[in-house]
């Protein structure tokens, strides 16, 4: 799943910040040939556009208690990874 917010003015998060349902992300502003201030919102499954009104969100059970610990751990560790694999990123970029 992913989300795409465009013509925004001013961000009042960070990116990777948690949000949740009504938390204000941002103002909006006109960008471009726009006739007014307004936001642009995607809502992406597996790359396809969909309707985040009509989509089918799976299920989530929660986490056992007795893993939840092994599952912290092996969640930091995750991102801990994945913070290393941002500082080695390389882009193309048009000369």
């Amino acid at each position: 799943f992913q989300t795409h917010y465009l013509h925004l003015h001013r961000l009042r998060i960070k990116k990777g910040a948690r949000v949740g349902q009504g938390d204000v992300i941002g103002t909006v502003g006109s960008t471009g040939a726009a006739t007014g201030p307004h936001l642009h919102y995607e809502f992406l499954v597996n790359g396809v556009h969909q309707n985040p009104r009509t989509v089918s969100l799976p299920k989530a059970t929660p986490i056992a208690p007795k893993h939840k610990q092994l599952f912290a751990i092996e969640a930091t560790r995750l991102f801990s990874l994945l913070e290393n694999y941002k500082g080695q990123m390389r882009l193309a970029a048009k000369q």
